[in-house]
């Protein structure tokens, strides 16, 4: 990428206007994490984000160069995806689903370290595994088996009993219908059939083949729960509490008072107002590192002005997508429909869960974001000045360098701690993503 950025030879898929925006944003960023509390980790965190940045205008650059070819680069992998996940769920839960000796063992989504991590993926091959099953298998057979593991795939919405799920497909179910109008009633059947399939196997499986089995996301019950204490799914989805995130939402408000406009540095937001790594004022999410809400964390970390700024070109982005599928009638825009809804689903999930933070959940966020911004745009910038695209370059190196930097630094203080690993007792900062324990700057909790 960097040597056709500087032979002239590479072309952002983006305006003039953006990338100067996305400057500014850097600027505005960076300035936060150097004056922060602890820059080195607030300084990780803004390289990390906007390494993110870069690896999505550089996967918009790629999905420009395989225009009319968006296929495979997507409903391959949704439905080898999906067909994996699921047997890869099957095998690890053999034990609770078809054993009696349900006491010694527990569910768990396997790679997730919790259920609404898994409907953050899960969101985006719901809408792309049944367009793969509809491309790629031709065969009655073939076909049965395909549409069966969609159903088992949907199925595993019901087992997690995450609320964000349902959020974020109703919200992008939506927004579907507001861009595609009436064209997008046959692809909507076609989902609610999996939908009902997915319920109709939950039900066979879970509540009357199995009925020891506890929905993952119920918050009363333990795992592995015997059967005259199992909770259908509906018990959990039709929760009316918000798990503390009202305080969360408080908490913010009082950190982006306290610094409006060049927030509070990056990371920073999980060890303020703690003691003793318990936050007296928000008693329900007393090790929360982040307020599970992508607009307020960014708010709160890096300042109102970038908060907006990245809000409105998001928006900005949507819209042109919305506008851009109205006027496409071709056969490619069933795709186009199912990318733009796991994209919007995806972003509701971040309005309640952790989207921005989670490594999986990230990645797709990217690739969705590099798609989106090569199918809307149609200015194009190229660096032919070679002391514009020397300029790039040299930032861009210079922001893996000091990321390897960072990252050395960091990895130096792993050795001194045993306590780094996901689910450990005692909170710590050392590599740690922001999960529950995980995530804090230790040397600030409590302190601050």
């Amino acid at each position: 990428m960097l040597l056709n950025v500087a032979s002239g030879r590479f072309r952002f898929p983006v305006s003039t206007v953006v990338l100067r925006s996305w400057v500014a944003i850097a600027g505005l960023s960076a300035t936060s994490a150097l004056i922060a509390y602890y820059p080195r980790a607030a300084l990780l965190d803004w390289a990390w984000m906007h390494a993110l940045t870069l690896l999505a205008l550089f996967s918009a650059w790629l999905f420009n160069q395989a225009k009319g070819h968006w296929e495979k680069y997507w409903l391959a992998p949704a439905g080898i995806a999906a067909l994996l996940y699921t047997f890869w769920f099957f095998v690890t839960n053999s034990d609770y689903l078809f054993s009696y000796d349900f006491r010694s063992v527990a569910t768990a989504f396997p790679g997730f370290s919790k259920s609404r991590y898994f409907s953050d993926f899960q969101s985006v091959l719901l809408f792309l595994a049944p367009l793969a099953v509809q491309r790629y298998l031709s065969g009655r057979r073939s076909r049965v088996l395909g549409w069966l593991l969609v159903g088992l795939f949907y199925m595993l919405a019901f087992v997690a009993g995450s609320r964000s799920i349902l959020a974020g497909q109703i919200v992008a179910h939506c927004l579907l219908f507001l861009a595609g109008g009436k064209g997008y009633l046959r692809q909507f059947r076609m989902y609610m059939l999996c939908w009902g399939a997915g319920f109709v196997l939950y039900w066979l499986i879970i509540v009357l083949y199995a009925p020891w089995s506890v929905s993952l996301g119920d918050p009363g019950q333990g795992r592995g729960a015997p059967a005259e204490a199992s909770v259908p799914v509906t018990g959990v989805v039709a929760r009316y509490d918000s798990s503390g995130r009202g305080q969360l939402v408080e908490k913010s408000f009082r950190l982006m008072s306290s610094a409006p406009w060049l927030g509070i540095g990056g990371r920073h937001y999980g060890c303020f107002m703690k003691t003793d790594f318990h936050d007296p004022l928000n008693p329900d999410n007393g090790d929360a590192a982040h307020p599970h809400n992508a607009v307020l964390q960014l708010a709160v970390e890096w300042g109102l002005p970038v908060a907006l700024a990245v809000t409105a070109g998001v928006a900005w982005l949507l819209i042109r997508i919305g506008m851009r599928i109205g006027r496409d009638q071709t056969e490619d825009v069933r795709l186009t429909l199912a990318l733009f809804g796991g994209l919007l689903a995806l972003l509701a999930h971040g309005m309640v869960t952790g989207v921005l933070n989670a490594p999986v959940s990230q990645m797709l966020l990217v690739l969705l974001l590099g798609w989106s911004i090569s199918f809307a745009s149609t200015k194009h910038v190229t660096l032919r000045s070679r002391a514009y695209a020397s300029t790039f370059c040299v930032a861009v190196a210079g922001l893996g360098l000091g990321m390897g930097w960072l990252f050395v630094q960091e990895a130096s203080d792993l050795i001194l701690s045993a306590n780094s690993n996901t689910g450990s007792v005692s909170p710590t900062w050392y590599l740690a993503p922001r999960f529950w324990q995980q995530g804090w700057l230790l040397p600030l909790c409590g302190g601050i």
